[in-house]
């Protein structure tokens, strides 16, 4: 006869059935309040992260707003520090042929322009040094966060398909522009507190930098040319705090910058 389990395994068993469950519950309880207009926390030059989450407050009774703003807070450290923020451009439609990073090209009053490269592309592809991870975690959540609806746009991709695409990127930088913007002034200031006296930039464009992938079959080397697509134009100098749509977006198949109105933003 078996001999019957010791209280450490069957404290072990309940551990696992309890985490289990806290695991779906987890999963279920951090997508719905998405939903739920939350207020959020930090500095007020504090980077933000999480475009898809609701914010502002929606009841008045104080005590239920306080609660669901803990929730949702406790609940995102504990989906970063496990890694489960839900991102499901990791899993569909496939892998894309190309590595993707961002790029800030900066123009100055004086027509000078610079490029900062994102710090996490590597200056030799072939041989790229290993990120080690929980380290800069939060920057590279935060800059990865703009690139999820250009991701998959090859140059095929854009020609054959580019109604939809144009909709994909136009939609998605509309709802996340203001994190955007706090995103493009934190690089700004980053920039002034390398070259102190430089001044400000009086032109900024965001940009997506595809790094074609060997194929199946091909040699294993990073060969091919870097494809530089303009993504979002913005002019710190002409913004205002009234300014809700300060951000021009690229239409690829026009070849043209448009504005968040005319890419159909509201205010």
């Amino acid at each position: 006869m078996n001999a019957p389990p010791t209280p450490a395994r069957r404290w072990i068993a309940v551990g696992v059935g309890l985490f289990a469950l806290w695991q779906m519950a987890f999963l279920v309880a951090s997508n719905v309040l998405n939903l739920v207009p939350l207020r959020t926390n930090g500095a007020e030059d504090d980077m933000p992260y999480k475009p898809f989450q609701e914010e502002g407050t929606f009841t008045s009774f104080e005590p239920f707003q306080r609660v669901a703003d803990v929730a949702g807070a406790a609940l995102d450290a504990y989906g970063e520090v496990t890694g489960q923020e839900q991102q499901w451009s990791l899993f569909a439609p496939g892998f894309p042929p190309h590595s993707l990073f961002t790029a800030v090209d900066m123009t100055f009053a004086d027509g000078s322009k610079v490029q900062v490269l994102s710090g996490f592309e590597p200056t030799d592809y072939n041989s790229p040094l290993i990120r080690a991870p929980f380290v800069n975690t939060r920057r590279y959540n935060v800059e990865m966060q703009f690139t999820p609806p250009v991701l998959q746009h090859t140059a095929d991709a854009m020609r054959e398909a580019a109604p939809v695409v144009r909709a994909q990127t136009f939609f998605y930088f509309r709802q996340c522009q203001p994190v955007l913007v706090t995103w493009l002034r934190w690089q700004i200031a980053q920039y002034a507190k390398a070259h102190p006296g430089r001044g400000g930039p009086v032109e900024v464009v965001y940009n997506a930098r595809y790094i074609p992938t060997p194929l199946p079959g091909e040699p294993k080397v990073w060969d091919k040319p870097v494809r530089v697509r303009p993504l979002v134009r913005w002019f710190p100098t002409k913004a205002t705090p009234a300014d809700e749509l300060p951000l021009q977006v690229y239409d690829e198949a026009a070849k043209r910058w448009v504005t968040l109105l005319e890419a159909g933003g509201e205010r």
